[in-house]
């Protein structure tokens, strides 16, 4: 008999009840393999675990209004996206990158919002298309209801749009994700699906983590929140490198962190947008860098 816990078991009866409970993200080819390798040792040497971790970059582009686009959704996504939404975010990090800086990646970036870099292996889009919800002026339109609402629905919208691309090559099954674990383990860092979640593992070994959420169902509220927190925690503050978090009160971008004494707005009371779309990110342009 197996004298573990049944919690460490993983079967596909239990990633069922788990898919049941909304593990919609996890739900992607080679879960079950990767799960498994989770509950499994190793003698492999111990390594940096930072080693080789993923490097999602922001395609930052030419083009304005892409730009903007990509600047406040993805910086309102960190700030206010659901805990399973952000949690595979944890196990990568996170920069800006001009279209010019990125010319040479070998993709076609028309579209393209962001690519994943693994160490060894040919950039991947990791982010691209049409946002399902994305006008402009939905801000600024009298008579068509709630802002408030209105806001709240894109976000709803377009933040699910995001984390189902993002989960493609950065959760489970994917080559960052394998990678990940095996990484994890080579420290001796990984853990079975028993142990309870904490900060530390979730900042320690996030893959581990990540897949002990859709396999202790009973946890995994916890286990998302302790990997979203540590995610958004590297960033909320500053924001990746070429970029900053700005406030708009419906006048103009004010920089927390410019790269110059400027700043884009002014003080009018004029204007109005709702409280969660009030802060977000501003992706410096190869001009404004060039610029300083």
């Amino acid at each position: 008999m197996d004298p573990r816990p049944a919690t460490r078991q993983f079967d596909r009866r239990q990633f069922a009840r788990a898919a049941s409970s909304g593990l919609a993200l996890f739900a992607i080819p080679g879960w079950f393999a990767a799960c498994a390798r989770t509950e499994t040792g190793t003698n492999e040497p111990a390594v940096d675990v930072a080693d080789g971790r993923p490097l999602l970059v922001l395609h930052v582009a030419d083009d304005a209004q892409r730009r903007w686009q990509l600047g406040f959704w993805f910086g309102n996504f960190l700030l206010h996206g659901e805990p399973a939404e952000l949690a595979p975010l944890a196990t990568c990090d996170l920069a800006c990158a001009t279209t010019k800086e990125l010319e040479d990646c070998g993709l076609d970036l028309q579209g393209v919002d962001a690519i994943l870099k693994l160490p060894g292996e040919a950039p991947v889009v990791a982010l691209a298309g049409k946002y399902p919800d994305d006008e402009p002026d939905w801000m600024y339109r009298p008579g068509e209801g709630d802002p408030n609402a209105r806001l709240a629905q894109a976000m709803r919208l377009n933040h699910a749009w995001m984390a189902a691309q993002l989960a493609k090559v950065l959760g489970a099954g994917s080559l960052a994700f394998e990678r990940g674990l095996a990484r994890e383990r080579a420290a001796r860092r990984g853990f079975d699906s028993a142990e309870a979640p904490s900060a530390e593992r979730a900042r320690s070994a996030p893959c581990h983590a990540l897949a002990a959420a859709a396999i202790d169902v009973a946890r995994r509220d916890e286990w998302v929140k302790e990997l979203a927190t540590y995610a958004v925690h590297r960033w909320s503050d500053e924001g990746p490198s070429g970029s900053s978090w700005a406030t708009n009160l419906g006048c103009g971008d004010n920089l927390e962190r410019p790269l110059s004494a400027d700043n884009y707005g002014i003080d009018c009371g004029m204007g109005y947008i709702p409280e969660i779309g009030q802060r977000f990110l501003h992706l410096f342009s190869a001009e404004e860098l060039a610029n300083g």
